[in-house]
């Protein structure tokens, strides 16, 4: 169980990826300037993530 508090406004989108272990996801928020991308936060879930809505040979972009 956790918690996160993130500044929203700062992150320009997600990245969501497999991890090495089959039930872990990784998600890189990243930030993102006119000349820079920086992963600002990252944090990873290691269950509870339904398989079928994972793609691991994929990385999915989401724009808040």
């Amino acid at each position: 169980m956790g918690e996160l508090l993130i500044n929203s406004e700062a992150i320009s989108y997600v990245e969501m990826h497999g991890g090495e272990r089959e039930d872990e996801v990784f998600f890189d928020l990243i930030v993102e300037s006119e000349t820079d991308r920086v992963v600002a936060y990252f944090f990873v879930l290691s269950h509870g993530f339904d398989e079928d809505e994972l793609d691991t040979h994929n990385t999915r972009h989401a724009v808040h």
